[in-house]
């Protein structure tokens, strides 16, 4: 399996490679950012603060396991769909 296959699976599949060390919560995120500039023309995401997303993850990583909660390291994305104007 490569980091490219992981991008189409569920929260449910990479929870546990996160939570192992399989998988760094940085790496994920690297690879998400990666996916979402390559697919900009899509128009998905209003705005994608990658740096944020990046030092997040990476403080992700260095948080000791025992005190990791269940989503822990996992991205989130909030869909902006409601009409301001």
């Amino acid at each position: 399996m490569t980091l490219d296959e992981m991008l189409d699976w569920d929260a449910s599949s990479i929870l546990p490679l996160l939570r192992d060390g399989s998988l760094s919560a940085r790496e994920y995120a690297e690879a998400l950012v990666g996916r979402a500039d390559a697919h900009k023309d899509l128009h998905a995401f209003c705005s994608i603060h990658s740096e944020t997303l990046l030092r997040s993850a990476i403080a992700a990583d260095e948080t000791p396991r025992h005190e990791r909660g269940v989503l822990h390291g996992l991205p989130l994305v909030i869909k902006d769909n409601i009409n301001v104007a």
